[in-house]
């Protein structure tokens, strides 16, 4: 009893000692309320351990002991503080339902204390209490009008309506000015903004159509695009700018600044950035391309083709076709055709086609010639390209002379050769043929050779070599009845002298 007595005892030793060293509980305290520890065989000194060494034996024992009653319930603790009152209730009107943590809000409607968003106002902001802010902003009526614009507006969208319908607007002061009006569509801030009494009107971009009071059937499309147009009627401009100034029409203007100088031309059309931008009131043009008729206030010009006539001032009857087509073109240069041609300054009444670029023309032949009563050969001249037909009449002429011998004379100068052209200038078969070489006609007769712009022989006038014949063919005919009659009276003085002759025996 003694030993087992002294063993508990340096137990609840030992385990104060371990409980004041702090030491979890770990292998040695295993679960089930159990200790394991080993005691020195010879001095009896225990320690804690799962395993033992050779000079120690395992000793185990329970600490728990059986559970004891459970103690009184302490006394409450003491009430805390209350909290801060909640925020004052909002202007809403209605209530809440269910329960935290998901109440819901039944809102009635409120306008800071008034009775809810009026017509022409919209709801722009719900504060954190459930306020709702409402101002100018939209617009609809049973006149199928609807407007819509920032709540900034002092007056609301369609400020001034008193028997329009069907009107749409969208911006600030979009159709702001409108009472009549009918029908007509207005996006961007001061679209159709001076509208009064025009319909089927449509306008998208700022300031477009601002200026119009009572146009109709206009659209307008672009920052700035029929800006001044007033009164007149079926235009239509797309662009920045398109037909800015114009106060007439119809016009039509498609590209940025297109007609944008134009202010009472009638009729035009611009398709193309800047087309016709300096037309101020030429009419019946029609310029498609960027830059096309540029500078041009003249009429009834057509032009297709980037800057095509972009130097015409004032020309008019101009048809230019082709990129940069009548570019040369200045002043009030008219009645031009150019189709892929500069032109030159100063041409009236002139047909170009093809530049420098082109070197060959070709025209498909006909199922039927035109009749030899009325064909004429054409001539071209191989300095300027002029195509034409030599004129015959009297009337066209003057410095009339014969020709003499001395022109005559030198036809029998003239070599005639046969030959072949060489192949890089042959377009299929290269036959055998004759005519004249142009140097050496040009040193016999100079103004039978067409020469190039570098002035150098270029072909023969052949069409001026049958007049020549003609001439020499006459001229020996001359000689041949000349020489006739001398052989008549050559003939009659031998019978005279035979006679004589005779008689004298």
């Amino acid at each position: 009893m003694r030993s087992h007595s002294h063993r508990s005892t340096a137990l609840a030793a030992v385990l104060a000692s371990f409980a004041a060293l702090g030491l979890a509980a770990g292998p040695a305290l295993a679960g089930g309320g159990m200790i394991h520890a080993c005691a020195n065989r010879r001095t009896g000194a225990l320690r804690l351990a799962a395993r033992c060494r050779r000079d120690e034996r395992p000793v185990v024992w329970s600490f728990r002991g059986p559970a004891g009653a459970q103690g009184a319930a302490g006394a409450p603790g003491k009430t805390g503080p209350a909290g801060p009152a909640g925020p004052a209730a909002g202007p809403a009107t209605g209530a809440l339902s269910g329960s935290y943590p998901g109440p819901t809000l039944n809102i009635t409607g409120a306008d800071n204390g008034a009775s809810g968003c009026k017509n022409g106002e919209a709801l722009i902001s719900i504060s954190p209490l459930a306020v709702l802010s409402c101002g100018p902003g939209v617009y609809v009526d049973s006149g199928e009008d609807v407007g819509v614009a920032p709540s900034q507006l002092s007056n609301a969208a369609f400020g001034s309506l008193t028997t329009g319908h069907g009107n749409t607007a969208v911006g600030f002061d979009a159709l702001l000015s409108v009472t009549s009006g009918a029908a007509n569509t207005a996006s961007g801030a001061g679209a159709l903004y001076g509208l009064t009494s025009g319909q089927d009107n449509a306008a998208t971009g700022f300031g477009a159509l601002s200026s119009d009071t009572m146009g109709g059937s206009n659209t307008g499309m672009g920052s700035g695009a029929l800006h001044v147009n007033q009164v007149s009627d079926n235009n239509a401009a797309f662009g920045y700018a398109a037909l800015g100034n114009a106060t007439t029409g119809p016009n039509s203007a498609f590209g940025a600044n297109a007609l944008v100088s134009d202010t009472s031309g009638l009729l035009n059309t611009a398709v193309g950035r800047a087309a016709l931008s300096s037309n101020t009131v030429g009419s019946q043009d029609v310029a498609v391309g960027d830059g096309a008729l540029l500078n041009d206030n003249g009429s009834n010009n057509a032009v297709v083709g980037q800057n095509a006539g972009a130097q015409l001032t004032g020309g008019s009857g101009n048809t230019l076709i082709g990129e940069n087509a009548g570019a040369n073109l200045t002043g009030a240069d008219s009645d031009n055709i150019d189709i892929g041609s500069a032109g030159q300054s100063g041409d009236t009444g002139v047909i170009r086609i093809g530049g420098s670029s082109q070197s060959s023309l070709y025209i498909p032949a006909a199922e039927n010639n035109v009749g030899t009563t009325q064909a004429a050969a054409l001539e071209i001249d191989t300095t300027t390209g002029q195509i034409g037909v030599a004129t015959s009449s009297e009337r066209f002429k003057t410095d009339i002379r014969a020709l003499g011998r001395g022109a005559l004379s030198r036809l029998m100068m003239l070599r005639p050769v046969s030959y072949r052209y060489r192949a890089a200038y042959v377009h299929g078969p290269n036959p055998l043929q004759y005519g004249l070489i142009a140097e050496q006609v040009a040193r016999v007769y100079p103004n039978l050779v067409a020469r190039d712009a570098r002035g150098r022989p270029y072909t023969v006038l052949y069409q001026e070599l049958p007049v020549l014949l003609l001439a020499q063919v006459q001229r020996q005919q001359r000689e041949l009845r000349a020489l006739r009659t001398d052989g008549r009276e050559i003939r009659h003085l031998q019978a005279e002298v035979a006679a004589l002759m005779r008689r004298l025996g």
